[in-house]
C-alpha cells in the first residue's frame, strides 16, 4: 500500500500535477510522508513551481502546515538558498504558511536563520502577525542590524590586514603565536576549546577571502617553516591589524552566541518587549545555565546544520 501510493504520487509529480502529488502523498502516514519527502531524490520543497501551485490550494496547505513533523517537512524548503528571481514562486507559498500557521512560519524562520540569510526577509518583517508574534519582526531587525554592523568592521579589519604587507605565512605563523600568547593567560580546557573556535572562525573568514588561485600552505611548506624559523627570533609585538581582526570576530562569536544562538536554536528561549526594549525571557538561573553550559544550543545548532548540509547535498 505505501510503496503503491509513493509511486502514485510520484507519477503526479512528474506530470506536474503537484496538487494532486502532495494529496496522495499526505495520506500517507505522518513518519512515512516525512521520509519520502526527506528522501535524497526528494525534492518537491525545492521545486519553486511545486511550491506556487500548492500555494493556490488552501486545503491542502492547510493539510499540510497542520501535520506531525510539518516542521521537519518545512525546514527542507527555509533551509534552500532561494534566489531574487524566485519570488513570485516562492514567496506565496511562504506567506500562505504564515496566514495558516504563523508560529510554525515564526519557528522555520528561527531554526534556518532565514530572517537573516533569506532574500526574502524584508517581505519577512511585514507579515501582519498578531502581536505576541511581532516582536520577532522586531527582534530579526535588530539581529541583522547589529550583525551587519559587526561584519563590516571584520571586513574593514580583514583589509588593513592584507594591506599591512604581512604574507599569508605570516599571517598564519602570528595567528598562532597569537593564540598560544592567549592561553598562556588562561590555561582551562574551556578556554581552550573558546580558542579552537576563535581558530576556526578565523581560518574561515581569511581563506574565504583569498583568491582560490592562491594555494593554502601547510606546515611542511618550506616558506612556512621559514616563516615560523624568522617569526620566533623576532621577539616583536603582535601585529596589530592581526589583533584588530582577531578582536572583532571575537566580538562577531560573541553575538553569536550570546544572542543568535540561543533565539535560533533554543527555541523555549523567547523575545520579549517592556517599554520599548526587546529581551530575552531567561531567568537569571536560565542564563546562568546558558553560560555554564553552552552546548545545550551548541548541539542544537550541529543537529540543524547537519540537517541543511544533507538537504543541500541531495540538491546539488
Amino acid at each position: 500500500m505505501k510503496k503503491n501510493t509513493i509511486k502514485e504520487a510520484e507519477q503526479f509529480y512528474v506530470n506536474e500535477n503537484y496538487e494532486s502529488a502532495l494529496s496522495t502523498a499526505l495520506s500517507l502516514n505522518a513518519n512515512e510522508f516525512t521520509n519520502f519527502i526527506k528522501g535524497k531524490s526528494n525534492k518537491w520543497f525545492v521545486n519553486a513551481s511545486f511550491c506556487f501551485s500548492i500555494s493556490k490550494d488552501e486545503s491542502l496547505m492547510s493539510q499540510l502546515v497542520d501535520s506531525d513533523r510539518a516542521d521537519e517537512v518545512l525546514f527542507i524548503h527555509f533551509n534552500h538558498l532561494w534566489n531574487a528571481s524566485d519570488k513570485e514562486y516562492v514567496l506565496p507559498f511562504q506567506l500562505k504558511i504564515a496566514e495558516l500557521n504563523p508560529t510554525l512560519f515564526v519557528k522555520m524562520l528561527r531554526v534556518t536563520q532565514s530572517f537573516m540569510k533569506s532574500c526574502f526577509k524584508e517581505e519577512y518583517r511585514i507579515v501582519l502577525f498578531s502581536e505576541h508574534l511581532q516582536v520577532h519582526q522586531k527582534l530579526w531587525g535588530i539581529l541583522c542590524k547589529e550583525e551587519a554592523i559587526i561584519w563590516n568592521e571584520v571586513e574593514s579589519s580583514f583589509q588593513k590586514l592584507m594591506a599591512s604587507g604581512l604574507t599569508i605565512e605570516e599571517v598564519l605563523v602570528e595567528l598562532v603565536i597569537a593564540l598560544e600568547l592567549k592561553y598562556t593567560k588562561q590555561m582551562t580546557n574551556e578556554y581552550s576549546m573558546y580558542l579552537a573556535r576563535l581558530y576556526n572562525v578565523f581560518i574561515e573568514v581569511f581563506f574565504s577571502k583569498i583568491p582560490k588561485n592562491i594555494g593554502i600552505p601547510s606546515l611542511d611548506d618550506i616558506q612556512m617553516k621559514s616563516a615560523f624559523k624568522i617569526r620566533l627570533k623576532n621577539h616583536s609585538d603582535i601585529s596589530s591589524s592581526l589583533t584588530k581582526l582577531m578582536n572583532v570576530i571575537e566580538v562577531w562569536m560573541a553575538f553569536v552566541e550570546s544572542k543568535l544562538d540561543p533565539y535560533c536554536y533554543d527555541l523555549k528561549t523567547s523575545p520579549k518587549e517592556e517599554n520599548g526594549i526587546i529581551y530575552y525571557n531567561r531567568s537569571s538561573y536560565d542564563y546562568y545555565k546558558w553560560d555554564l553550559d553552552g552546548r545545550r544550543y551548541l548541539v542544537n545548532r550541529v543537529n540543524y546544520q547537519i540537517d541543511g548540509e544533507e538537504v543541500l547535498i541531495k540538491n546539488l
